[in-house]
Order: structure tokens, then C-alpha cells, then sequence
């Protein structure tokens, strides 16, 4: 597994790293932040899935600037979060000061065997999913720190065409066999979606109560072979050994 993979389009990591808010972790060109706002809703209502509680201990793969680190601690989680990015772990230092973070050196997550109940990754694997080698070295490091009842969660873009980011379905589940898991999927967001729209443009849509679920029941209906150009859906990956 190799160091810091870069968007390849858009802000370098670096560059993100100094952007306020969810900018920095979630769209950069979001120009209202209303987008990156639900976006960040829909991720944690689908993240419920996760044991987050007293004692629980979980790691925040490619933690970013804190954002999701800082939530699980604040349920009582003892989180770490990692990111290869040194800008972004020095501005997730500054962000939640009270929480650990350390930068992800030589593709080796700097813990013991077994050291976690759940790890989590959001937005991470689909930068390295083309590369199915390199996905597969981070299964297997994945599986190495987990607990033998433990949990990888993640929440990744697929599609079937040529963005810059994400793969398959089967690419995805290909990768994750590799560290010797099995993975149930299901979709909570698509791109272009007609609700985010209109909950962008109407935030007294945004405001209603059940979004996430009619965005995800969206999400469900659309054809994978549909996902090409530039759409996309984001899928959660609930992976266990």
C-alpha cells in the first residue's frame, strides 16, 4: 500500500487541508456548503449501522481533517484517526485537539494486531479501487488491526464508467476478499440525485424529517449500468470475517 494517492482532479489533499468546514473532506466546490451539509447527513444516518458507544474502539481510516473522528468520540468512542496526508492530520489536530491522530507512514497502520472493534473508511477506497494490488494490501491491513469479531464499514463511490474515482461493485467486493471478508451493500446516495437538487435549491426540503431515507430509496432504484459519465452512487459496505 502506497502513500498519499492524490484526487486527481480539483485541490490537492494539501490544498484541501486549508479549506473551512466540510469543504476540506467533502466537496471542495461546493459553493453554498447546503450540498456538503446533507452529504455529511446522509453519511452518519447510514454510519448508525456502527457500535460507537463506551469502549467501543474504532479507527478512522483517512480520517481527514476530523470530521468523523470527532463525532464517534463525542458518542463515547476511543477513535484514532489516520490519514497519509500530513497537512490533513495537522489540521485535524487543530479542529478536535482532544482526539488522536497520527499520519499513515509506509501503508502501515502504526497499531498492534487486533487492536480495533470496528475500522471505518469513508471516501478513501475509491482512490485506490482501480488499482485492485493496492486494495487488496489495504484489506489485508484492515483485516490485521480488526478483532476476530470485528467490523469494516466503509462508505465508497461506484460506477461503471471513467471518473477519476471508485469501480465496480465487484471491484469493490473483489478487493475486500482479499483481507478474507464478506460484504453486504447497499446504496444511500445517488449523483445526480433530483431530491438533493431540489433540497439545495428549497432548504425547507432539506429540513424534512425521512430525507435520508427517500434519498437512499432513490439511490436503491437506480440501474448499476446507468452509472457511467459522470454518475455515480454512494454505497455503504458493512464487511465482516
Amino acid at each position: 500500500m502506497t502513500g498519499v494517492r492524490e484526487p486527481g482532479v480539483g485541490p490537492t489533499w494539501g490544498e484541501r487541508a486549508r479549506l473551512p468546514g466540510l469543504a476540506s473532506v467533502l466537496d471542495p466546490a461546493d459553493p453554498t456548503g447546503v450540498k456538503n451539509a446533507l452529504i455529511d447527513r446522509f453519511q452518519r444516518h447510514a454510519l448508525g449501522c456502527v457500535d460507537r458507544g463506551a469502549g467501543q474502539r474504532i479507527l478512522d481510516f483517512g480520517c481527514g481533517t476530523g470530521r468523523l473522528t470527532n463525532w464517534l468520540r463525542e458518542q463515547g468512542a476511543d477513535v484514532l484517526g489516520v490519514d497519509a496526508s500530513p497537512e490533513m492530520v495537522k489540521a485535524a489536530r487543530t479542529r478536535v485537539p482532544a482526539a488522536q491522530f497520527e499520519v499513515l507512514e509506509s501503508g502501515r497502520i502504526p497499531v498492534d494486531d487486533d487492536a480495533f472493534d470496528t475500522v471505518l473508511s469513508v471516501g478513501v477506497l475509491q482512490y485506490f479501487v482501480m488499482d485492485a494490488m493496492e486494495l487488496e494490501a489495504i484489506s489485508r491491513e484492515f483485516a490485521r488491526v480488526l478483532a476476530p469479531d470485528g467490523r469494516l464499514v466503509c462508505i465508497e463511490q461506484v460506477q461503471y464508467g471513467e471518473l477519476e474515482r471508485g469501480g465496480t461493485l465487484d471491484a469493490y467486493r473483489n478487493g475486500l476478499a482479499a483481507g478474507g471478508f464478506q460484504t453486504t451493500t447497499s446504496a444511500i446516495r445517488a449523483s445526480p440525485s433530483r431530491i438533493v437538487d431540489r433540497a439545495v435549491r428549497r432548504r425547507w426540503i432539506g429540513a424534512l424529517p425521512g430525507l435520508e431515507r427517500l434519498v437512499s430509496f432513490e439511490a436503491a432504484r437506480v440501474r448499476l449500468e446507468t452509472l457511467v459519465g459522470g454518475r455515480y452512487a454512494d454505497f455503504l459496505f458493512v464487511c465482516s470475517r
